[in-house]
Order: structure tokens, then sequence, then C-alpha cells
């Protein structure tokens, strides 16, 4: 899995390549999912 820095620079690059006018809002979309982190006791199903 990619990290944000990874995922902000390509956003940065694609934001650029199709110059998309809400820059920072595009950005925040591409790191966003990176900001949740999980821990192995909450996201493996215990039986």
């Amino acid at each position: 899995m990619g990290s944000r820095i990874i995922h902000s620079i390509i956003g940065n690059k694609i934001a650029k390549a199709l110059s998309i006018e809400y820059k920072t809002v595009f950005l925040l979309g591409c790191i966003a999912p990176d900001a949740v982190f999980h821990t192995k006791k909450k996201t493996y199903r215990i039986s």
C-alpha cells in the first residue's frame, strides 16, 4: 500500500495535468484514505 507522501505526489501531478481548480480539496481526497489506522484486533474477525 502506498504512503501518504506517494499519494500526495501522484495527486499533485494529476492535479497539474488536469488543471484541477480546487487543488487543495483534491489533494485532501488523495490522502484521506491513508488517515485511517486500524489495529489487527479490531479489523480481524474473532471466531
